[in-house]
């Protein structure tokens, strides 16, 4: 079975256009542009439970990162926010997938290089399908 952060990166290495690198897990030194796909606070919310005592559905929060290289400031937040919308578009194909928010919008220093970035939140009902 796939587990949901390497579903969602396999979803958006499908989706995304161009050049960019994609992790399902934190990095230390991500290759620019890149997306990373990390776990939101709290991971996993038990919803609904069975006669067992069970989960039978679980709530999952995701964090996604994007990071652009960052050259003149106005033309990588254009590039940033179309990164999130490809991302969010494409988290229609994952069921139960929704994003909350694009926060944590700003400039950074990435290994020595100038890049802007921002978070999406995401959140993945899964059990009750």
């Amino acid at each position: 079975m796939m587990g949901i952060r390497s579903e969602i990166k396999t979803v958006l290495e499908a989706a995304l256009t161009g050049a960019v690198a994609v992790y399902e897990f934190p990095v230390e030194v991500p290759v620019l542009p890149a997306v990373i796909v990390a776990p939101g606070d709290p991971y996993q919310t038990p919803l609904t439970f069975g006669k067992d005592g069970r989960a039978s559905s679980i709530r999952w929060s995701m964090r996604i990162s994007i990071l652009e290289p960052r050259a003149e400031i106005s033309t990588s937040l254009d590039a940033l926010e179309a990164r999130r919308k490809e991302i969010t578009d494409a988290l229609s194909e994952i069921p139960g997938a929704q994003w909350s928010e694009f926060d944590q919008v700003g400039e950074m220093t990435v290994a020595d290089v100038p890049a802007v970035g921002g978070t999406v939140g995401v959140t993945i009902r899964r059990g009750d399908e």
